[in-house]
């Protein structure tokens, strides 16, 4: 999930797959100090940064301990207002196309929102004449088929593919 990360960030240090907690401004040097991180298991310290990027409304939510609420009401504050909209995505592989593009936004697709061709991204080529595709469906979709499933004793994934093979 970080190969467009890790092509992006080349040549800058980045710890993947690393549980950082007890996220603060560091102490002292007063509130221009930056953010001081921790491993969770370990707690051994990872660094000081001038800047805490954070790209996922729950990353803050309110179960989180180890985070220093007043420190975060800039960000919780204005996230805990951006409404959370349910996603489907598929993945399918398929021998190369001869497509011309590697996305294709479908605005105003009752079933789709986007289209991408997954295999070229960073670090994600298949071998063999083989290509991976995403498609995303759309909000009203995705509620409408998750709504259907739930209603239907199904849910969750397998629930939402029978439902979308009726």
């Amino acid at each position: 999930m970080n190969a467009i990360c890790r092509g992006l960030l080349d040549g800058v240090e980045a710890r993947y797959e690393t549980r950082a907690v007890a996220m603060r401004r560091g102490g002292g040097g007063g509130a221009d100090r930056g953010w001081v991180l921790e491993h969770a298991k370990s707690g051994s310290a990872l660094g000081e940064y001038d800047f805490l990027i954070c790209t996922d409304k729950t990353a803050a939510a309110q179960h989180r301990k180890d985070l220093d609420r007043e420190l975060l009401d800039d960000f919780v504050q204005p996230a805990s207002a951006v409404p959370s909209v349910p996603s489907l995505a598929l993945m399918v592989a398929v021998e190369q196309t001869r497509c011309g593009f590697d996305s294709l936004l479908l605005e105003g697709h009752p079933t789709f929102s986007w289209l991408a061709r997954d295999s070229s991204k960073p670090g994600r080529r298949q071998g063999g004449g083989v290509e991976c595709w995403v498609a995303h469906a759309s909000p009203d979709c995705a509620k409408r088929l998750l709504k259907s499933s739930r209603r239907r004793g199904g849910g969750g994934p397998r629930g939402v593919r029978e439902e979308v093979a009726r």
